[in-house]
């Protein structure tokens, strides 16, 4: 036996073969894995159609700093007037988000047919439906980009 090894080399040689077969044989499974329990949507923090509540939506501003601007930019730019029939009133025009039971229910939360179907399907958010992709509710046709965005979420739902 011309090539004699170290015990220490025979592990550490042995070792790393290991750890390779490891990550080869498990390797598709780890890439597919989200990076972090953060990258998974939390259904608790969205809207029923996915949305996530924010000081970005004009309508909530509105509401959370009483600022009557902001609600009428939203009345008009969302077609309140044109899609529901109502007047601007600045009392009438509010929203506290749709899930928030402790508040009155806006106009919009009350009209929202996304909404609707989410509850009667007892899903705490749209991302949780097998038949999202067909959907053909209203707002999905309205805001097409951001029915892309939620169908990416409920890829990475249904991936975690």
């Amino acid at each position: 036996m011309g090539n004699k090894q170290t015990r220490r080399h025979f592990l550490v040689q042995g070792s790393q073969a290991g750890i390779s077969c490891c990550l080869l044989m498990c390797g598709g499974k780890l890439l597919a894995m989200p990076a972090s329990v953060e990258d998974l949507p939390d259904l608790k923090e969205l809207t029923y159609c996915g949305y996530k509540c924010s000081m970005e939506c004009i309508l909530y501003k509105g509401t959370r700093n009483d600022d009557e601007d902001l609600k009428k930019k939203a009345y008009e730019e969302w077609g309140m007037k044109e899609r529901y029939g109502v007047e601007y009133e600045p009392e009438q025009i509010f929203c506290h988000g749709c899930k928030n039971a402790e508040k009155p229910q806006s106009l919009v939360v009350q009209k929202c047919t996304v909404r609707a179907c989410a509850i009667e399907k007892e899903h705490e958010c749209c991302i949780q439906c097998k038949e999202l992709a067909d959907c053909d509710e209203d707002l999905w046709m309205r805001f097409p980009q951001f029915r892309e965005k939620v169908l990416e979420m409920q890829a990475a739902y249904f991936k975690g």
